[in-house]
């Protein structure tokens, strides 16, 4: 795995929702990170699962496996990606440029 210091929280957000892809965007996929960035992760789930509750419970599950990094969690669906990928006032355009696929079902 290209990030290992990832794995726990791929992990814990496997474990939490039947996630379909989980993409790394930001600073960190580009290779221009410093040693403060955060890692932004955007997690695709099916549209029953994109709920403020989930994300909560990504958030708690994810928080009691990283170790020294920050972390961004975002939810989409498949619709929301090819709906806004034109967008540019959404982060989705930059997530499908430029973002790493960490996990894909």
């Amino acid at each position: 795995m290209e990030y290992p210091e990832l794995a726990p929280v791929l992990s814990a957000i496997l474990k939490t929702v039947p996630a379909k892809k989980i993409i790394l965007f930001g600073s960190r996929a580009r290779g221009e990170a410093r040693p403060e960035s955060d890692y932004d992760l955007l997690v695709v789930v099916p549209p029953e699962y994109k709920t403020m509750r989930v994300w909560k419970d990504l958030y708690q599950a994810a928080s009691k496996v990283q170790q020294g990094f920050s972390l961004d969690l975002l939810l989409a669906t498949e619709e929301d990606l090819t709906r806004y990928r034109e967008t540019w006032t959404t982060v989705y355009p930059h997530v499908l440029r430029e973002g790493r696929v960490l996990y894909a079902a």
